[in-house]
């Protein structure tokens, strides 16, 4: 395990990873539209309604121009952009072992219940949303929700209270010290006030909880999973 004196690894660049994408995925559009994907179909649409243009004058001028195929590049922050790229950076921590990926969906995805407990679900009416990872830690079983916000607003503020609703369950009876539960929040959007408010909800005592920027997640488990 990393000691205090040795130099944290630096904190994923959301933006430069997303400003890198955006060509990659401008380049991935020709091919998209061969295999008749169904994201680019909709947008294709959209095109020929709102300008009035025939379909088959739009896809031959995304064929033969690149910058007119940028346009209809998938936007990088509406996929699975942000969560993969901290899946990457926390699966290299030295003190992170057997780390998972956890399904968003399904027999095998992970919630905190009502109750307090983290668990699989088998029926539809899911009490949080899902867990995102699950590593292991000095013998700690780590389990985190991730967050990228970069501005304010309405669908911003009711992430925000997803992330609050898990911290606030888990704050009630949990059998297992040996359990934590990280909500890693990223993004301009989480500042001070916003820490502040959800750190009322986390455990200082086990089982554990804590909120935090993903750049502070290699200190607090060196410091707490001992």
């Amino acid at each position: 395990m990393q000691t205090q004196h040795e130099p944290y690894p630096e904190p994923p660049d959301y933006e430069a990873t997303t400003k890198d994408q955006w060509p990659q995925n401008a380049a991935e559009v020709p091919r998209l539209l061969d295999s008749n994907d169904p994201y680019l179909a909709k947008k294709v649409a959209t095109y020929k309604e709102r300008f009035g243009y025939p379909e088959t004058e739009i896809k031959s001028k995304i064929i033969s121009d690149p910058m007119f195929a940028a346009l209809f590049a998938k936007d990088p922050g509406r996929t699975s952009l942000h969560e993969n790229t901290a899946s990457d950076w926390l699966s290299r921590l030295e003190m992170v072992e057997d780390f998972e990926k956890l399904p968003a969906s399904g027999k095998d995805s992970f919630y905190v219940t009502s109750d307090g407990q983290i668990c699989k679900m088998e029926t539809d009416q899911k009490p949080s949303k899902s867990l995102d990872f699950k590593w292991k830690t000095s013998g700690y079983t780590v389990y985190a929700s991730h967050k990228y916000t970069k501005q304010s607003g309405g669908a911003q503020d009711n992430q925000f209270h997803d992330v609050r609703n898990l911290l606030k369950n888990f704050h009630k009876k949990f059998a297992d010290g040996k359990t934590c539960l990280l909500a890693i929040v990223d993004g301009k959007y989480y500042n001070e006030r916003k820490l502040s408010e959800l750190h009322r909800f986390c455990n200082t005592t086990p089982p554990l909880s804590w909120a935090l920027p993903i750049g502070d997640v290699p200190e607090w488990l060196d410091k707490h999973c001992v």
